[in-house]
């Protein structure tokens, strides 16, 4: 499988005019799914412990470890504690832009929260945006107007390099935008975009640059093997 897989299986997106109650939920369900997809990527880039399980949906929210209710996504070390935190936020309705300002504080809180009880963790972001062509009718371009302004949000809570930098600093934050099902069958789709440049990233490529900052971040427990000994799980970006 793959996070365009995982868009396909929350299915199609609800209109604006449904209820918070079930907007909420299909948000929940996409970043649950995005996050099965995400840890057997980890895996495959050699992380260990690495939750949720596919066996176990709901383990990411309801383990009892350090970074509990944290992060949807993490791998810990029993020597070292969390290794990687990886927060899924999903942004599909509006208001569009209060949404982003509340993401990036939740973000921050998160990252600072981990930090403070374990400085070396690699603690990362992944947004979610909905694409332009989806059911909510944005107009032309807005959508890449909201990740230039998200881009810019972002590079304020972005790229600690040293556990000696801010704590409210995530390691890491990646843009996603995605296109759901839709009933006039417009493929599926997903891009993984850099904050700081907007290039694309592969499936594969997200995976390795996270295991890459954890092994800069933390020499002495680096994690193998190399990536040319193995084959990520993350192949396909659409379909």
């Amino acid at each position: 499988m793959s996070l365009v897989d995982a868009v396909r299986a929350v299915g199609l997106l609800p209109p604006n005019t449904a209820s918070r109650e079930r907007r909420s939920r299909y948000c929940a369900s996409l970043a649950g799914s995005l996050a099965l997809e995400i840890a057997e990527g980890l895996r495959s880039a050699g992380f260990p412990n690495v939750r949720p399980a596919r066996a176990r949906p709901g383990e990411a929210k309801s383990y009892s470890g350090p970074g509990r209710n944290i992060a949807d996504v993490s791998s810990t070390d029993e020597q070292y504690g969390p290794l990687l935190a990886v927060s899924i936020k999903v942004i599909a309705f509006p208001p569009f832009g209060k949404n982003l300002k509340n993401c990036c504080e939740e973000l921050r809180a998160a990252a600072n929260a981990l930090h403070l009880r374990f400085p070396f963790s690699v603690v990362c972001g992944i947004v979610a945006f909905l694409a332009a062509s989806s059911p909510v009718d944005i107009k032309e371009g807005r959508c890449w107007v909201l990740l230039q302004r998200a881009s810019r949000l972002f590079e304020e809570i972005n790229g600690r390099r040293s556990h000696r930098d801010p704590g409210e600093r995530l390691e890491d934050i990646t843009m996603m935008l995605f296109q759901p099902p839709m009933p006039e069958g417009i493929p599926t789709w997903i891009k993984l975009l850099d904050v700081k440049t907007q290039g694309e990233l592969s499936e594969a490529e997200y995976c390795w640059n996270l295991r890459g900052i954890h092994n800069h971040r933390n020499p002495g427990a680096a994690i193998g093997p190399a990536p040319d000994q193995i084959q990520p799980s993350f192949t396909s970006v659409c379909a």
